[in-house]
């Protein structure tokens, strides 16, 4: 600044006047620098400083996948926002989301903030009536992230149903319990050929491993799937994953299940050994208190003559609370006398079945 101005300019242009007003120049020149100071510290703040921070990353999910164009069938669209550090941003940033089918509320774009410290913020996206692809997308501080979801009839896997039969097997090492995925499409039809779905299991394993993919072989979307025991007793909790929607059931595997009685009986005790003629063996299992065993108690069965379906060994489960497990004996083409064994918690009891020509003398 110059002294003539801040002196009072040409008025105080004389060296007298000018030497004079030293200390009242002096002290208009600190303040104007002061002034200079403080204007730019507030342009930096204004460029960078209180400003949101940029940089970062947005997760998207979609739940479920995809939807039907009824109008009102929706999906959950899930943001997950960080910073450049890697940690949830703060409450109260925006987000915005827009669509180019379906839409948010009436509206084809919607901003929310984040409301705790998770970092996380969900909208939902409504379908129209319109076929096709939805491209969501989500900007926060100039970062953005889009996720597709299908509006279509069909459109994959919308829902699974998981079943196991039986929900109880012993830690042996190859009893088995079949699981059952139903899959089925956000019109509730199933799913197409060809869809496939991942099962995961925390213990036993399928055909030696913790996880198998199999794909729909035919129009009714259910797929199968074997669970075989290790030697480690416990809860098994097997998952079915497709299409981003998931489902899970629980195996226990243990021993018996507190089995302290076996009643055996055959009917009838003898058949023709003609290789199809049957007896159905019956087992009846009571525990400790002299009270039918529970649901899903494992028995074991064997025979030195004839075979059960599969082999010269069965196994089966308590289905309902009356304790009984039956399987059928067949006579194989060989005269003699069978002893049908049932096992179960180390507890046994057997019974003998004639295979003989002669059977009503």
């Amino acid at each position: 600044m110059s002294p003539f101005i801040a002196c009072g300019g040409a008025a105080h242009y004389e060296k007298g006047a000018f030497c004079n007003m030293k200390t009242k120049c002096l002290r208009y020149g600190i303040t104007s620098l002061y002034i200079i100071f403080t204007l730019s510290l507030l342009v930096l703040a204004s460029c960078g400083g209180a400003a949101e921070e940029t940089g970062g990353s947005i997760t998207l999910s979609a739940d479920p996948a995809s939807i039907p164009p009824d109008g009102y069938s929706s999906s959950t669209i899930t943001a997950t926002v960080k910073d450049s550090t890697g940690n949830p941003v703060v409450i109260g940033t925006t987000v915005t989301f827009t669509t180019n089918l379906g839409s948010f509320r009436g509206s084809s774009s919607i901003s929310v903030s984040i409301s705790d410290d998770t970092g996380v913020v969900t909208v939902s996206l409504i379908a129209g009536t319109t076929s096709g692809i939805a491209t969501v997308t989500a900007e926060s501080n100039s970062v953005t992230q889009l996720i597709k979801v299908p509006i279509v009839s069909g459109g994959g896997t919308a829902s699974i149903t998981l079943t196991a039969e039986p929900t109880s097997i012993p830690p042996d090492g190859y009893s088995s319990s079949t699981i059952t995925a139903t899959l089925k499409d956000n019109t509730n039809n199933p799913v197409a050929i060809g869809t496939t779905v991942t099962l995961t299991t925390n213990l036993g394993s399928f055909h030696g491993s913790t996880s198998i993919s199999v794909s729909t072989s035919d129009s009714t979307g259910i797929v199968t799937v074997s669970l075989i025991a290790g030697t480690t007793t416990g809860t098994a909790t097997i998952t079915a994953e497709s299409n981003n929607v998931t489902q899970l059931v629980t195996v226990t595997i243990v021993s018996g299940g507190g089995t302290a009685l076996i009643t055996l009986e055959a009917e009838p005790e003898c058949i023709a050994p003609d290789g199809f003629s049957s007896s159905t063996i019956t087992a009846t299992l009571y525990d400790s208190s002299g009270n039918e065993v529970p649901v899903g108690t494992y028995v074991t069965f064997t025979t030195n003559l004839g075979s059960f379906p599969g082999g010269t060994s069965a196994y089966g489960w308590t289905s309902d609370d009356t304790g009984v497990v039956t399987v059928s004996l067949i006579a194989g083409t060989t005269s003699g006398r069978a002893t049908v064994t049932a096992t179960s918690n180390n507890v046994t009891q057997s019974v003998v079945v004639s295979f003989s020509a002669n059977c009503e003398e």
